[in-house]
């Protein structure tokens, strides 16, 4: 696990498969359910950018392999933003259902993030206003978090959803805003 998830923080995401994989075999061997949930997420996390059916796979094992709620969420969101990128209609229902299970007291930023995804999806949809809408109660609740990746995410979502509406403005002042956030 831990060759994994040094791998994984240098990028070196063939490495990290291949270590997390044997992790995998030896959880799986020994029956140790919270270390194959822990495995199935990362690798759903490394393959999220580059392969949606196996990151899909890799989510939908740690899934199966926990009850708790608040855990359930974090992985729905994660389904639902995999899906969302290809604006696949999974993608939002896994979102809405991630969003009404996420501890609003506790998972704050994933809400946000889960919120912005919704709001992503629309736009990949073409859906702007709808995605404006989603876009900006992410930025309702990211904003006192001070979360620089997730506001970050949500000004440069936002820029582009004005931007393809002929906002010009008010585009580039929310990317001012992530260039800001940036220096």
């Amino acid at each position: 696990l831990r060759a994994g998830e040094k791998a994984q923080r240098v990028y070196a995401y063939e490495d990290a498969l291949f270590h997390y994989g044997r992790a995998r075999e030896i959880a799986e061997s020994l029956d140790l359910p919270e270390q194959l949930l822990s495995i199935h997420e990362a690798m759903g996390d490394i393959q999220d950018w580059s392969d949606v059916s196996q990151a899909i796979d890799h989510f939908e094992r740690a899934l199966n392999l926990t009850t708790d709620p608040e855990k359930r969420a974090g992985i729905k969101s994660k389904s639902g933003t995999t899906y969302a990128r290809v604006a696949d209609e999974r993608g939002r229902e896994f979102l809405e259902a991630a969003i009404h299970e996420l501890n609003p007291d506790t998972q704050e930023n994933e809400l946000a993030l889960a919120m912005s995804y919704i709001g992503r999806f629309h736009h990949y949809r073409g859906q702007h206003r709808q995605a404006l809408t989603h876009l900006e109660r992410a930025r309702q609740i990211a904003e006192p978090l001070d979360e620089p990746h997730t506001l970050t995410h949500i000004y440069v979502y936002l820029a582009g959803a004005h931007l393809l509406l002929a906002e010009f403005d008010t585009s580039i002042a929310w990317a001012r805003q992530a260039i800001a956030l940036g220096e």
